[in-house]
């Protein structure tokens, strides 16, 4: 595009031709083309991109709202420019990457060819999802760099292998160029596999030979299970097989799993195997996509459901279904063994006999003597037990009852029938304190604490119902003296349990203390936790919604050692709160603690620096997620990030403007983390915000933000390719349309206001200088046509809302008022020029 210049006239024109003589100029529908010598133009307008292809800069220029321009005539030699097929090409990349969807469509192009295009671009956008949908779609044979458009994504699809598997064994059945090898490296069976896989994709990525040959070296001393000659001290290669080789041949390598936390997941596999990783050694390490893999074989118990679900852990499933009596999961699981067994055993804890049939074979036989010997105690005819049973104290459950009912013999004097006396008049007690009978309990209670118990678990578990009976006889002081007596020593959880509870009936001023002495005194990290867990349920029931200061240096101390990662992002969570400043002043932990800790960080800047913003905020969640991935933990703080975001953008037009900012970040840095129908809602919200902030200092948001913000969403929502409920289609559609009418508004009326300052100050120069009178003409009129781009943009966005999916009345207005506006410029802008 061209400014076309003669003594009275200026006037933008669209190059159509070039040749010898010059370029011709298209200028408006009712002239012919202008040839114009290039001297005489100068550099092209930088609305239009230079680099474009012929047919694209045509292609460009039609999309501008020049009403004198001959649309038809630029689109007809846009056509005319695409007679070769490698123009047709060209142009088919620059319609992907700017947008223009509907003449790509209408390209004469082959299907499979724009399928392939379209994966193309799904590739650069950096889009897994999308591009997965588009390979799937291609012919099975042909457009062999396949393999090398789905090579930068490896991390994604190695960690989803129900999505990619089945494609790319396909593409290896159909003689792909390197598929087989990429199956074989992201999913290999055998150590061979891996090997041949790594080295044929490390030359197809460009590796340099002398590293293929290092890493050659390697597998081949892995297969031989021997490490190489070290080429210098700090070489990983080197330290992961030596590491590898000690683990596999028995010894527990913990300490050293930073040095095979990045070996293939077969070789993995021989160290968990040959018990060399444990649930101890700090995953944190790992690469996102082995995370979740790595943990379902060492501590699955750490697993979100669905993890479990999409890696088919039928034995983890089954055992947290058992753990929460949930019958009708282990229906489901019906078809495994792991399903079978633990649905069994919930029908023996409901009293029903074992089955042969569906427990294991150990279990079924220990569970049976139990039941035999149960039969005998109601017959009033049990005199010794089974030893097996008696060693085995997970199944003493099973005669919980007559133990609590006083009906189970007394055994005689042996270690093991000590500790099973033990736990007999344990289960005693607790059927006294359940029948209420609180003085039998308190004189039990008290005579067996007389006695020398071999285990002080047992004493604090007496000591912990005893002071629960003395409390609810009324005797608080007796009651607390047994507990002080019995915090002296290393303590329980139920001790720290009916301690709190005794605290609870405190008034806060001393039962805070007590609690913080709990925390403070407990005899390990863990009872630490579990002390401060139960110190913070406390306060969650009392009135005051302040953070009591005296659980501060508790918590602050419990955050600074080691804690399960679940502990440790509730306690970093409730940090931020209770105080921020000092927060940040603790030292980041190792392995995956690190990322509720980053979190914390994060948010704790957010609330006391004023240079941490929204943006800043946003970034760190993302880093934390690009390096943990979505695991429990994560998901609770991104969830109540989101719902806070989400109501703080739900405010007066323009004073979300920060709320803004950290939906626009998220979107544009890592928008795996929106889920689509709050992309849907919250871009056009964050959008309209910008917009009515703009507006407060005269400006208006560009080309690129009205096509993110309102074109983008607005066009997906009309191709109906969000596959949601029909009314939450229609508030999405709604709450856009609302958006899209305040940014629009907006813009009208900065712009025209803008411009009529500008053109009434050239007005106002018009009446008292005439010797510049055709230059100010002329600037009058540029300023008009600057009204009409303006004009032209606004007639954009009423397209797009005349078109969303609604039939509310509600958006009618909204169409009519934009309508009304334009129309009254547009008519405005007629009459100055006719003055003119």
């Amino acid at each position: 595009m061209f400014e076309y210049r003669r003594r009275l006239l200026r006037r933008k024109g669209i190059c159509i031709a070039e040749d010898d003589s010059g370029i011709q100029l298209h200028i408006s529908a009712g002239d012919s083309p202008v040839s114009v010598a290039a001297v005489d133009l100068g550099q092209p307008d930088s609305l239009i991109d230079v680099q474009l292809s012929p047919a694209g800069r045509l292609h460009a220029a039609a999309l501008w709202d020049v009403n004198r321009w001959d649309k038809a005539l630029l689109q007809r030699l846009r056509d005319e420019a695409l007679t070769s097929i490698s123009a047709r090409r060209h142009f088919a990349n620059e319609a992907l990457s700017h947008g223009w969807y509907d003449v790509f469509d209408e390209l004469d192009l082959t299907p499979s060819e724009k399928t392939w295009r379209r994966a193309c671009e799904a590739a650069a956008k950096t889009n897994p999802g999308l591009l997965f949908a588009h390979l799937s779609a291609l012919p099975a044979r042909g457009y062999s760099d396949r393999v090398g458009l789905a090579l930068p994504f490896i991390t994604q699809i190695s960690a989803d292998p129900a999505t990619w598997q089945p494609i790319i064994s396909t593409w290896a059945n159909a003689g792909i160029p390197l598929a087989s090898e990429f199956l074989k490296a992201l999913w290999p069976a055998r150590l061979s596999d891996a090997k041949e896989a790594f080295l044929s994709l490390a030359r197809f990525g460009g590796m340099a030979e002398d590293r293929i040959a290092e890493w050659g070296a390697v597998f081949a001393s892995f297969e031989e299970r021997l490490p190489p000659e070290p080429a210098s001290l700090d070489c990983l290669a080197w330290r992961s097989v030596a590491v590898y080789s000690q683990g596999v041949s028995g010894k527990v390598v913990d300490k050293d799993f930073a040095a095979v936390s990045l070996l293939p997941r077969p070789l993995l596999d021989d160290l968990i195997d040959a018990g060399a990783i444990t649930p101890l050694a700090d995953f944190g390490q790992l690469p996102a996509q082995e995370l979740v893999y790595v943990i379902a074989r060492c501590d699955p118990s750490r697993l979100q459901d669905s993890d479990l679900v999409s890696l088919s852990h039928s034995a983890e499933i089954a055992r947290r279904a058992f753990v929460d009596r949930d019958r009708s999961a282990l229906e489901r699981l019906s078809d495994s063994a792991s399903g079978r067994h633990f649905a069994n055993l919930l029908d023996v804890l409901e009293g029903l006999p074992p089955d042969p049939d569906r427990l294991s074979p150990e279990a079924y036989s220990l569970i049976q003597a139990v039941f035999d010997y149960r039969t005998l105690v109601d017959a009033n005819e049990a005199k010794e037990l089974p030893e097996e049973f008696l060693e085995d104290p997970s199944v003493w459950y099973l005669l919980s009852v007559p133990a609590r009912e006083g009906r189970l013999p007394r055994l005689g004097s042996s270690l093991v029938a000590d500790r099973f006396g033990s736990w007999m008049d344990q289960q005693r007690l607790l059927g006294l304190i359940w029948e209420q009978r609180w003085s039998d309990a308190v004189d039990l209670g008290q005579a067996v604490l007389e006695t020398e118990l071999e285990s002080e678990v047992y004493s604090d578990e007496v000591a912990s119902m005893t002071a629960y009976a003395l409390y609810q006889c009324g005797r608080i002081s007796d009651a607390m003296e047994v507990i002080n007596s019995a915090l002296e020593g290393i303590y329980t959880e139920a001790l720290l349990v009916n301690a709190s509870i005794i605290a609870s009936d405190l008034e806060p001023s001393l039962a805070m203390p007590l609690l913080a002495r709990l925390v403070r005194e407990a005899p390990n990290e863990q009872l630490q936790a579990v002390a401060l867990r139960r110190a913070l349920e406390i306060w969650n029931q009392m009135p005051d919604p302040e953070f009591p200061q005296v659980l501060v240096e508790p918590l602050l101390s419990v955050l600074s050692r080691p804690c399960s990662i679940d502990d440790y992002a509730l306690f970093a969570r409730l940090a931020v709160l209770a105080d921020p400043k000092r927060l940040l002043s603790l030292s980041e932990p190792a392995g995956e603690a690190a990322g509720p800790y980053r979190i914390a960080v994060a948010r704790s800047k957010f609330r006391v620096q004023n240079d941490y913003l929204q943006a800043d905020l946003a970034r760190d969640m993302i880093r934390v997620y690009e390096q943990f991935g979505r695991m429990n933990w994560f998901e609770s703080e991104w969830q109540a990030m989101l719902e806070a975001f989400r109501n703080a953008i739900f405010v007066d037009w323009g004073e979300g403007y920060g709320a803004a900012v950290f939906w626009d970040t998220v979107f544009v840095e890592c928008p795996d983390l929106i889920d689509p129908i709050d992309r849907l809602i919250f871009l056009p919200q964050a959008g309209a915000h910008f917009a009515a902030a703009f507006a407060k200092n005269s400006t208006v948001l560009n080309e690129d933000a009205w096509r993110k913000f309102f074109y983008a969403p607005a066009e997906e929502l009309i191709s109906t390719s969000v596959k949601v409920d029909d009314h939450i289609r229609n508030y999405v559609a709604l709450n856009l349309s609302k958006s899209l009418f305040i940014a629009t508004g907006n813009f009208l009326v900065v712009s025209r206001n803008s411009l009529a300052e500008n053109y009434n100050t050239l007005l106002g120069r018009l009446r008292w200088d005439s010797e510049h009178r055709f230059g100010i003409i002329q600037s009058m009129r540029a300023v008009l046509d600057t009204s009409n781009d303006r004009l032209a943009q606004a007639d954009r966005s009423l397209d797009r809302l005349r078109r969303l999916p609604i039939d509310e009345e509600e958006n009618r207005v909204r169409i009519r008022e934009i309508e009304e506006t334009i129309a009254d410029w547009r008519k405005e802008i007629v009459n100055l020029r006719t003055n003119l």
